[in-house]
Formats: structure tokens, C-alpha cells, sequence
């Protein structure tokens, strides 16, 4: 299924980026709010900052809106209140140190970058911008206008805003003017006056110098990324008493293969002698997982009891091997906070009380009015009883709704979270 572009470009936001909101106040604009190691952060930048998160953290709301409407799934009080409870009167605290926090957070990456000797350049940002909007060298151009009528032409001041230099010749400068006004266009629908393009650039430049950093920490750990996992293999089967049985047939010589080939209910994988490859921890259910990683390579489990059935689990290999995929990036990412930690330390971070005095209300959030369940779900409880649900990887800085995403296709492989 495929989304349309704008909705497209606000999950880029939503995902790649710190969120911020109007005020009202009744002191100077030049106050500071805040000091990192003497460096201010004032009213100002708390105001637009305090926009942005709230902008961000509405258009994530209004993302979710779209994809339970999808799915079919339900939109409740318990579901919108997720989110009044943060932009709403009583979450003015909260936003706020956020906001606080992620002004600091920023500071200290742009220190600690220039002690490394890393930048960002204009192109960068500019390049970066490209890709959010579908505009990247190996993008293709055809995108659906945001909110405006197809055509026109770009405003000079977007052109300005967005640095109108370095156009080349057709037909570069048509799909140049096309990406322009498809940023003016997108400001103008959907952000209005909450930012800035120069200050939502600003905060890509952050957020690529922090990718810099990050990949500087890590380059100059010595941690190893490394996991014990096993390789095993399974027969599942409906009773205790039909494992039982077939350990018996193991037992009397009988050939594994043909055991799972003619009995075992995965059938994704009974044809292949249950082969369900290597694993780490946190891949399988628990009962399974414990079984697999007790065992010693050559030998063949009790019947073990999951929500799927018995399983009798064979085990191949048990071993350290490098880290890949999710499990690598969280490994990394491990490394990098506590590095991040550890060197916050050393900064001095004074709040001033200036910033409690703000109320910041815009742009304004208008939940959707509660809707039942459009489109039947097929209740995977059981399933979903048996296996552990992903953390939530948006960062400290979202929040997911607690009704989690679409139901997941059945399975009686006992694997790999959905």
C-alpha cells in the first residue's frame, strides 16, 4: 500500500527529527532560559523550539490517525488522551523539558563535534532536505502536490530562503523550482507559521552532525559486537503425548527429516527438516529460547510448551558471531549514550526558571472524534500472547500509542517478534 507524498514527508519529520510550540509572555524575548557551559539558550529559541516538538508530535498524531484508519483499527478516548495528556494544558511541564533537554543535548554534540573536527556543510543540509521531500539524486520525481494545485512557480522568497545559487541548466533547473515549490508548498499547507524553513534546517544540520559524532564515537571504541547465538532446529506438534511419541521414534532410529516432514504443524518450515537457522536471544519465545539455549550442540530437547504446541528442538550450533541488523544498531547505540553520559557530565547545565513562565499552545491539537473498529481484525491474542512485542524505536523523545499497529498474519513458527 502505498502512502501519498505528504504523508510520506511527515513521517520523515516525525522520525528523523526533534519535536517544538506559541506562547504567551509577558518579559523580554532576549531573556535566557537556559546555559550550557555558559552558552544561552533565550526565550526565543525555547519559543520556536517548543513549536516544532509540538508540531512534530501532531503530525505523528495525525500519522497514526491515518494508519489505524487503514487497518481498520479503532480510534478511542484512550488512544487521544496519549496525546492530551502531552499537548494539552497539563503537559506544558513535560514539553518543556524536553524542549530544555534536547536545547542542551544539541549544544553539547555541536561542542563535542568541533573538538572532533567535524562540520556540516550547506550542501549537506541541502542534500538532506532533497531526500526528505523525495527530491535525492536517485529519487524519482513524481510526486502528488502536498496541499496546493498542481503548477506554479516557486516564491522568490522561497527561493531565497532555500539558497538559489548553484541552479543548473534544464532540465537540473526544472526539477530544482519543482523541489522549491514543493517545500513552499508544504510549509505553506501544513506548517504555516509554527517554523521556519531556515530554523527546520537548522535542526537537519543538527541532526546530520550528530550522525557524524556518532559514527566518530564508535569508530574509536574498541567494543566488540558480538552474541552468543544457536542453531537449532524443530518438530511442533499439537500434545505432549505426540512429542513424546516421536522422541520415541528418535530414540529407535528413526530419521528426523521424515518426523518433521510428516508431522510437524510449521509448516513453513516442516519440509526442511524444522530448520529455523541461527538466533540470538529475544528472537524466540521464552519457553523456547530457554530450551534452545540450554541445550549443547548434538543434543534434542524435552518437549518444551508454548502457546504454539510442544516442541521438540534439535540443536546444531552454539556460538559467538557478530552482531547484525536491529541487534547490532542497538548494541551501538548502546555505546554511543553511554559515551554521550559519561561526557555530559563535564557540562554545566543551569536552568534560569525563565522558561516556566512561557505557555506555549500552538500550533493547536484538535483530536479526531473517537471511531469504532471500521474493518473486522482477525484476534491474534494468542499469538500475540506468545510473543514479545518490540520496544518502542522512535526515540525518548515520542510516544506510541498503546494499541500497537495492525495484527499480524498467523504463524506456528515460534519465531522472531512480529
Amino acid at each position: 500500500m502505498k502512502l501519498n507524498k505528504a504523508l510520506q514527508i511527515i513521517l520523515a519529520m516525525i522520525l528523523i527529527l526533534g519535536f517544538i510550540a506559541p506562547v504567551r509572555t509577558a518579559f523580554a524575548q532576549s531573556d535566557v532560559v537556559q546555559t550550557v557551559n555558559d552558552i544561552p539558550f533565550t526565550v526565543d529559541q525555547y519559543v520556536e523550539s517548543a513549536k516544532f516538538y509540538r508540531f512534530n508530535l501532531i503530525q505523528q498524531y495525525n500519522y497514526y490517525v491515518t494508519i489505524y484508519r487503514m487497518y481498520g483499527m479503532a480510534i478511542d478516548d484512550e488512544f487521544n488522551q496519549q496525546f492530551v495528556d502531552i499537548l494539552g494544558e497539563n503537559g506544558a511541564e513535560k514539553i518543556r523539558e524536553i524542549v530544555l533537554a534536547n536545547a542542551a543535548h544539541q549544544v553539547i554534540v555541536a561542542a563535542e563535534a568541533e573538538k572532533a573536527g567535524l562540520s556540516v556543510s550547506d550542501e549537506e543540509v541541502e542534500t538532506r532536505l532533497k531526500d526528505i521531500f523525495g527530491y535525492g539524486a536517485d529519487a524519482e520525481v513524481e510526486l502528488e502536490t502536498a496541499a496546493s494545485p498542481e503548477g506554479g512557480e516557486a516564491s522568490s522568497d522561497t527561493l531565497d530562503s532555500l539558497g538559489g545559487e548553484g541552479i543548473s541548466t534544464e532540465p537540473e533547473i526544472n526539477k530544482e523550482l519543482e523541489f522549491r515549490n514543493k517545500v513552499d508548498e508544504y510549509f505553506s499547507a501544513f506548517v504555516k507559521d509554527a517554523f521556519t524553513v531556515d530554523f527546520f534546517k537548522g535542526d537537519l544540520r543538527s541532526l546530520i552532525l550528530e550522525e557524524k559524532l556518532r559514527e566518530y564515537v564508535l569508530n574509536q571504541s574498541d567494543e566488540v559486537y558480538e552474541q552468543e547465538e544457536v542453531k537449532a532446529r524443530h518438530i511442533l506438534v499439537k500434545t505432549k503425548e505426540e512429542a513424546s511419541a516421536i522422541l520415541e521414534k528418535l530414540a529407535a532410529g528413526e530419521s528426523w527429516e521424515t518426523l518433521a516432514a510428516e508431522n510437524s504443524l510449521d509448516t513453513g518450515n516442516k519440509d526442511n527438516s524444522g530448520d529455523l537457522g541461527w538466533f540470538s536471544k529475544g528472537m524466540m519465545v521464552l519457553p523456547f529460547e530457554e530450551a534452545a539455549f540450554a541445550l549443547d550442540p548434538g543434543e534434542i530437547s524435552d518437549p518444551v510448551k508454548t502457546d504454539f504446541g510442544y516442541h521438540i528442538i534439535a540443536l546444531d550450533g552454539k556460538e559467538l558471531r557478530p552482531m547484525e541488523g536491529s541487534a547490532l544498531e542497538e548494541a551501538q547505540t548502546a555505546v554511543y549514550e553511554a559515551w554521550f553520559e559519561d561526557i555530559s557530565a563535564g557540562y554545566e547545565i543551569v536552568k534560569t526558571g525563565a522558561a516556566d513562565k512561557v505557555v506555549v499552545t500552538e500550533p493547536v491539537f484538535e483530536p479526531v472524534e473517537p471511531t469504532p473498529t471500521e474493518i473486522p481484525v482477525e484476534d491474534n491474542s494468542a499469538e500475540d500472547a506468545a510473543m514479545e512485542t518490540s520496544g518502542d524505536e522512535t526515540g525518548a523523545m515520542t510516544e506510541k500509542p498503546a494499541d500497537g499497529a495492525a495484527a499480524s498474519e498467523a504463524t506456528a513458527e515460534p519465531t522472531k517478534k512480529p
